[in-house]
C-alpha cells in the first residue's frame, strides 16, 4: 500500500468526521436560535477553515477521493451560497433576508437550518458508508491507473486530435444545431428527443478537446506557433463548452484548473497561479454576464430559435466587449439574478416549512424509478414520457409553491422527499453504489489511463462543483453515455504512436 495515499486518506477521514459532527451541532444551535448575522460569520469561518485545512493536505490526486470531495463540496457550497446571498441582498438589493426567504423561497430561517442539519448528516453518512463498503484499494488503483506524470502523448498526434475536435465542433456550429441557453442549448434537441445521441456526444467532444488542450499544455512547447495554436484552441474550446449556460462556463474553468493540477503537480501557493486565476475569473465574470444579458435583456436579448452561429455572426460577443452600456446592463441583470438564484438548500427547507400545517407525504422510491426510466432512450421506450419529471412528481406531494416554479434539484432533498428519514440511509447507500461503479469502470482492463482521466473529467462536476444543484437523472444519464461512448475515445487513444500506461 502507498504510505502517502494511506496518510492522505486517514487525514481526510479524520478532518471530515470532526468537521461534520461540529457542523451538526452548530446548525442545531442556529435552529434553536435562528438569525442571519451569526450564521453569516460562522459559515464564513467554517468555509475558510476547511479550505485552509484541505490546502495543507492537498495532493494532485485528491479529487480521486470521490466520496470525500462530494461530501465536502455539498456542505461548503451550501454555506458559500448562503454567504453570498446574504451579502448580495444586503449590499446590492437592500432586502431583508428573512422576508426574501419567506416570499421567494417559501421557507424561514428555522426550516433552513433544519435542512442544513439534514444535509450535514446526509454528507456524513456518504463518507461513512463509502469507508464501510468501498475498499481503499479502489482509490489507490484509480490513482495508480492514471499515473499523471506518465500521461504523455506525441505532439503530432495531440495536434491532429485537437484539429479533429475543432472540425467536429465547427460542424455542430455551422449546421445550426448549437443554440444558446434560451433555446435549450440544442436547436435539434426537441420534445421528441430527436438527435439525442448527437447532442449528448457533443459534451464528450468538448470535454475530450479540453483534455487534449491540457495535455498539449503539459508538453510545454515554447515556440510562438505552438503558443498561438493552443491559445486559439482554448478560446474556441471555452466558447463551445460554456456558451449555453453560465454554469458550463464556470465548469470549464474549474475542470481545467483541477485537471491541470493533476497533470502538472502545480502548487496552489504560487503567485503565478494566483494571477492567472484573477484573469480567468475576470473573463468568466464578463462571459457569464453576457450569457445572462442575451437571455433576459429587453434590448439585447436573442430570439428563442436563434442558434450560436447567428449570434456570433450578428457580432453580439464583439458588441458586448465594446459597448459599456451593454456591460453595465449585463452586470445589473446578473446581480439581480444572483440575489434570487444563488441560494441553495431551500428546496428541502420549504418541504419542512410546509409540513407544519399539512400531512406528511412521501414518494416511496418513485423518484428513483422515474429518473432511471427517463434515462432510457425514447426510441427504445417511447412510454418514458408518461413518467413525470422530478419537479412535477414532487409538486404532487407538497403544498409549497416553490415546486410550481423553477426549482433547484438536489440529491439530499430527493432522499427525504422519496423516503422520509430513511432517505438518510437509502440515498447515501445508492450514491456509494454509483461511486463504486465509477471506480470499477475506471479500473477496467479495457480502459487505458487517458480514458480513465477522461471519465474523471466527465464526472468531476457531478461530485464537486454541481453537487449542491444536481439530480439523479444527471448521474444516470452520464453513466449511460459513458457506457455508450467511452470505447470510441478509448480506441482513439490506444492507436499506435503512443506508449500509454495502463
Amino acid at each position: 500500500m502507498n504510505i502517502g495515499l494511506s496518510e492522505t486518506n486517514k487525514n481526510l477521514n479524520s478532518f471530515l468526521f470532526k468537521y461534520f459532527l461540529s457542523n451538526i451541532l452548530i446548525n442545531f444551535f442556529f435552529y434553536l436560535y435562528p438569525n442571519v448575522l451569526l450564521p453569516l460569520i460562522i459559515y464564513t469561518l467554517l468555509f475558510f477553515f476547511s479550505l485552509i485545512h484541505i490546502s495543507k493536505i492537498y495532493k494532485n490526486y485528491i479529487f480521486c477521493f470521490f466520496a470525500h470531495i462530494l461530501a465536502l463540496f455539498l456542505i461548503n457550497l451550501t454555506y458559500l451560497n448562503f454567504i453570498l446571498s446574504v451579502i448580495i441582498n444586503h449590499l446590492f438589493s437592500d432586502q431583508d433576508f428573512n422576508s426574501l426567504m419567506l416570499f421567494n423561497f417559501y421557507c424561514d430561517l428555522k426550516s433552513y437550518f433544519l435542512a442544513n442539519i439534514y444535509l450535514t448528516i446526509f454528507s456524513f453518512l456518504i463518507v461513512v458508508f463509502f469507508n464501510l463498503f468501498i475498499k481503499f484499494d479502489f482509490i489507490e488503483s484509480t490513482i495508480n491507473k492514471i499515473e499523471f506524470n506518465n500521461l504523455k502523448i506525441s505532439k503530432k498526434k495531440n495536434f491532429f486530435l485537437i484539429c479533429v475536435c475543432l472540425i467536429i465542433e465547427s460542424i455542430y456550429l455551422f449546421s445550426g444545431t448549437l443554440g444558446s441557453q434560451i433555446s435549450g442549448s440544442f436547436i435539434l434537441d426537441d420534445k421528441n428527443d430527436s438527435a439525442t445521441w448527437f447532442t449528448h456526444f457533443y459534451y464528450f467532444i468538448v470535454t475530450f478537446h479540453l483534455l487534449l488542450n491540457l495535455l498539449f499544455l503539459k508538453n510545454k512547447s515554447n515556440n510562438f506557433s505552438s503558443k498561438t495554436f493552443i491559445l486559439f484552441s482554448f478560446i474556441a474550446n471555452f466558447i463551445f463548452y460554456g456558451f449555453f449556460m453560465r454554469r458550463m462556463a464556470v465548469q470549464f474553468i474549474f475542470i481545467s484548473i483541477i485537471t491541470y493540477f493533476m497533470l502538472s503537480e502545480i502548487k496552489i501557493k504560487k503567485i503565478k497561479f494566483f494571477i492567472i486565476n484573477v484573469i480567468l475569473i475576470s473573463i468568466l465574470f464578463q462571459f457569464t454576464n453576457f450569457l445572462q444579458l442575451i437571455r433576459t435583456s429587453e434590448i439585447y436579448s436573442v430570439q428563442e430559435n436563434q442558434n450560436l452561429k447567428e449570434i456570433i455572426l450578428e457580432g453580439r460577443i464583439f458588441e458586448y466587449f465594446t459597448n459599456q452600456d451593454m456591460r453595465n446592463e449585463a452586470q445589473e441583470i446578473s446581480m439581480k439574478n444572483f440575489s434570487k438564484r444563488l441560494f441553495s438548500n431551500h428546496e428541502l427547507a420549504t418541504i419542512f416549512y410546509f409540513e407544519k400545517n399539512t400531512e406528511k407525504k412521501f414518494l416511496n422510491g418513485q423518484l428513483i424509478i422515474n429518473n432511471i426510466v427517463r434515462t432510457i432512450p425514447q426510441v427504445i421506450f417511447p412510454g418514458k414520457i408518461n413518467y413525470l419529471s422530478s419537479d412535477l412528481l414532487i409538486s404532487s406531494i407538497t403544498d409549497s409553491p416553490l415546486y410550481r416554479t423553477d426549482t433547484i434539484d438536489s440529491l439530499h432533498s430527493y432522499s427525504y422527499i422519496d423516503f422520509n428519514l430513511m432517505g438518510l440511509i437509502i440515498y447515501p447507500l445508492m450514491i456509494t453504489l454509483m461511486l463504486y461503479f465509477f471506480y470499477r469502470m475506471i479500473n477496467s482492463k479495457f480502459i487505458n489511463s487517458f480514458s480513465a482521466l477522461f471519465i474523471i473529467m466527465l464526472f468531476l462536476p457531478m461530485y464537486s462543483l454541481r453537487v449542491a444543484e444536481i439530480n439523479l437523472n444527471d448521474w444516470f444519464v452520464l453513466i449511460r453515455n459513458i457506457i455508450i461512448f467511452i470505447l470510441v475515445f478509448n480506441s482513439i487513444l490506444t492507436t499506435s504512436g503512443n506508449k500509454i500506461p495502463r
